[in-house]
This record gives C-alpha cells, sequence and structure tokens, in this order.
C-alpha cells in the first residue's frame, strides 16, 4: 500500500498524511477477506511503529470502473483490488491508483504459457455467466493464446450456479464429451467449480487424458473447501 507524506487537501475536505484509501468489492468473499486482512495490517503495523494509519474504504460494488472513477477522485492514494480490469483500464486517468491484487490480463497470459509448454492446440473454456467473463477474461485468453500458437475451439457458458439449478451440469458436460479438446479452462465461482467437478469424476472427465485449469476466482478460495473433497475431486490430475 502507498500512502501520500503530506496533507491533502481536495473539495473542501481535509486528509492527512496518515490516510490509505482502499476500493475492495463488499459483495465479494475476496473483497471481505482482503478487507480483513488490511485491517488487521493496519492494527498490526501501530504496534510496532506506533504509527496510526486511517484505512478509508470504498465498496466497488463489483464494477471495475467504479474502482477507477473513484481513485480519479480520490486526494489520495488508492490501493484496489483490481482483479477485474486489464492494464489499459488502470492507466494515465488514474494516477493515484496502486494495483494491489492479480490483475486477469496477466493471469490469462499464465494459462496461455501452460498451454503452449505442453503444446496443446485446442483448448474448451467453460465459464459462468456472472461477471466480466464474456467481455474482458475470455478475449484475453483469446489474445494469448494466439501468442502460442492455440486457440479457443470452443466456449461453453453456464448459467449462475443455484443448488436447484434447472439445466443439471451432467447435460453440459456430456455434450463436450463428444468434442475432441480435452483440454479445460474454468472460470466459475467456487461452488459452481466444486458441483461441476463433482459432475465430471463422475462422468469420467478426471480421467488420465484430461486436463483442467481453474483461474483465481476458484484457487483464491480453495483453502475454504474441505481439504478431502479437494483430494477426491483431483486425484486424477
Amino acid at each position: 500500500m502507498t500512502w501520500v507524506q503530506a496533507a491533502a487537501d481536495h473539495g473542501g475536505i481535509s486528509y492527512s498524511n496518515d490516510s490509505i484509501g482502499v476500493i475492495v468489492d463488499y459483495g465479494s468473499r475476496v473483497g471481505k477477506e482482503e478487507k480483513v486482512a488490511m485491517e488487521l495490517a493496519i492494527d498490526d503495523f501501530y504496534n510496532k511503529t506506533n504509527q496510526r494509519l486511517v484505512l478509508r474504504l470504498r465498496d466497488s460494488q463489483g464494477d471495475p470502473l467504479r474502482r477507477r472513477l473513484s481513485a480519479n477522485h480520490g486526494p489520495h492514494r488508492e490501493a484496489a483490488s483490481a482483479g477485474h480490469c486489464r492494464p489499459s483500464d488502470l492507466g494515465g486517468g488514474a494516477p493515484f491508483l496502486v494495483q494491489a491484487s492479480p490483475i486477469r490480463y496477466w493471469q490469462m497470459n499464465a494459462v496461455a504459457a501452460i498451454v503452449g509448454s505442453w503444446r496443446w492446440r485446442w483448448i474448451t473454456v467453460i465459464y459462468e455467466d456472472i461477471d466480466s467473463a464474456a467481455t474482458d477474461i475470455i478475449p484475453c485468453l483469446a489474445d494469448a493464446l494466439k501468442q502460442v500458437g492455440s486457440e479457443i475451439g470452443y466456449l461453453l457458458a453456464l448459467p449462475p450456479f443455484t443448488v436447484n439449478s434447472s439445466t443439471p451440469l451432467s447435460d453440459e458436460l456430456e455434450r463436450l464429451k463428444g468434442r475432441q479438446s480435452r483440454v479445460f479452462v474454468l472460470h466459475s465461482s467456487l461452488s459452481m467449480a466444486v458441483s461441476l467437478f463433482q459432475t465430471a469424476n463422475e462422468l469420467g472427465m478426471m480421467e488420465e487424458g484430461c486436463v483442467w485449469i481453474i483461474t483465481y476466482s476458484t484457487t483464491s478460495l480453495v483453502h475454504s473447501v474441505n481439504s478431502a473433497i479437494i483430494s477426491h475431486q483431483c486425484k486424477a490430475f
């Protein structure tokens, strides 16, 4: 995190040099965890230095643009959890914005690097249609895959996960079994991923010859799942 070493006055509001602006998504589990972690870090910093820092939190409400606009109007530096943004979204329009979490652009480059290292030609992308996946994640992944000579062969959009979903995941996965590609990139919520892997395991899609790559939206929360479930579903990896 970064803060300004001088008091600032903006719009008639005065901020001290001990202010730290933070923009997170209050509605997401990751955002809630980040908020708690930063509050603990502030307390730890005070205990070690006897200097009190003021954490000024703002809710992005899951909107990447809101993060940037909030930072533009802030008189002090903002440390944003901007996981939904591309580098272009964090450019010159937000001079006080500090990137504090992995952005999806680089995550997709990492996925492409894995695909390229194994020389997999065609990739199937499965995503839960709940955020900016279709407009942000997929274009980034497609561009990154081209750099390693691979392509997205098939896209499967799944509706937001509910316990009583009207469309069983088995129906969707059965269609994928008939396709040539056995390399799957999954971008979804943790609840969707757990349910999908259980179904995929029942259909024999977690056996040797199948590859699953999951993104940060799931891996960042894997620690909250019973380890026995993860071990059982991923035994074929």
